[in-house]
């Protein structure tokens, strides 16, 4: 199923990622999450980017710890220890361009008759 928008190439379309993480150990409204990434350059990199969790805290993070991922992240109210950590990631899209066989098959036959002379109203290919 699905439906069909038009196919308008200004359109923009994004893949939405969502990374998962857990917390480790929880204190107020500050927390230690782990297994969302697994090296200290990944977290530098997406640092700036908005946590939210399946409860609806909003947070960002603070500070990378050690070298196998884990991270202090801070949030807006306090954080339970049963919470998850998600984070949104976009990726644009671009639309896939596919020229079927049948189609590329008139064309050749259109300008082959546009070629000739011939009109294409009241004969086809069969009374020839």
């Amino acid at each position: 199923m699905g439906s069909f928008l038009s196919p308008d190439p200004t359109r923009i379309i994004a893949k939405r990622i969502i990374l998962t993480g857990h917390p480790f150990k929880v204190h107020k409204k500050t927390a230690t999450i782990r297994y969302m990434f697994f090296n200290r350059d990944d977290i530098e990199y997406f640092k700036s980017v908005e946590l939210h969790t399946k409860f609806g805290r909003v947070g960002h993070i603070t500070e990378a710890l050690g070298t196998k991922g884990y991270f202090k992240a801070h949030f807006d109210g306090p954080f339970q220890q049963i919470d998850t950590v998600c984070m949104n990631l976009y990726k644009r899209q671009y639309p896939k361009v596919s020229l079927s066989i049948e189609s590329i098959g008139m064309r050749k036959v259109a300008d082959e008759i546009v070629e000739r002379g011939v009109q294409a109203s009241g004969s086809t290919c069969r009374d020839r």
